[in-house]
């Protein structure tokens, strides 16, 4: 005879995967050759959690179109943690932001370097190989850029970086370890919050690209007559603002405060980095109207 399965409760299985996180981190801690011989990729977590909530009598029957919200549960959940270090006596000397390779998971981000006319990919095996290659090395937002300037990179000392929209993690790691080796960083992001929130998310990397001043300076161009160019309007320009998650993201950091992902309470940015955005954020350029990138955003909506 058979028996209906129930419906998974909102949230529940994302609790499950939590569960298996938590088991596979310990186990780690007890057996770190597990990241050798028995590695998992994120199908791996998908695949447990689903065979979980199929034993507990849970209909798994549409899960498979949530399986991208699973995989990127994993990164969340690792970025809520910390990694324990340990001397060899056991004593606890310190401890680092977990990355799933820390506890044995090996995602398939897609990260690539273009450097000497070659296509590199970058994997947590290569990274820090790759990462001494260029004295200058430029991270990309948009997809696809870093292969069409392959061959442009022959014969300079410059190397660029693209993953798939936001900056996968070995393309980080790969350039906190150029950053070890005194290359210089710098990110070439669009003129939105998302944008704006990778290049603040990389530390001490400088961003490149269209902003309101390069717009003010294109307004101010003229003709062999002297006479002004078609204006750009950065309300024309910019994406709305919708109340988007990123576009909050900036206008909490322009009043000087940072959100903890781990806690969910604000704390005061006050590095060099935190300041140089918040300086970024908060100033003032003359087009029809004084304005800033925050206030130019939220009119759209008005």
């Amino acid at each position: 005879m058979l028996t209906s399965k129930m419906k998974i409760p909102s949230r529940f299985g994302f609790k499950v995967l939590d569960q298996i996180l938590y088991e596979r981190y310990m186990a780690v801690r007890k057996n770190p050759d597990l990241k050798n011989t028995n590695r998992w990729d994120l199908s791996d977590t998908f695949y447990n959690t689903r065979k979980r909530l199929d034993a507990m009598g849970y209909d798994v029957s549409e899960l498979k179109e949530k399986r991208g919200d699973y995989h990127a549960h994993v990164k969340d959940w690792c970025d809520k943690r910390v990694w324990k270090i340990f001397d060899d006596n056991g004593n606890h000397i310190g401890s680092i932001p977990l990355k799933r390779h820390l506890i044995g998971i090996f995602a398939a981000d897609r990260a690539v370097m273009a450097f000497q006319g070659e296509l590199s990919s970058v994997s947590f095996e290569n990274y820090k190989d790759l990462a001494h290659l260029g004295v200058d090395i430029v991270l990309v937002e948009k997809e696809g850029t870093v292969e069409k300037l392959v061959p442009f990179t022959r014969e300079l000392g410059i190397a660029f970086v693209q993953s798939q929209g936001f900056i996968a993690e070995y393309g980080v790691m790969l350039a906190e370890e150029a950053r070890k080796q005194s290359v210089n960083l710098a990110i070439l992001t669009d003129f939105d919050a998302s944008g704006i929130n990778l290049a603040y998310n990389i530390n001490r990397v400088i961003r490149i690209g269209a902003d309101l001043k390069m717009l003010e300076e294109f307004n101010e161009q003229k003709d062999e007559n002297g006479t002004p160019f078609e204006q750009l309007d950065p309300l024309e320009l910019m994406e709305s603002y919708n109340g988007a998650d990123h576009w909050k993201w900036c206008e909490t950091l322009s009043k000087g405060a940072i959100r903890n992902k781990s806690n969910n309470k604000l704390y005061y940015a006050t590095t060099q980095h935190d300041k140089d955005y918040i300086k970024f954020l908060n100033t003032e350029y003359e087009f029809s109207t004084t304005t800033k990138i925050l206030e130019l955003a939220k009119r759209q909506i008005n």
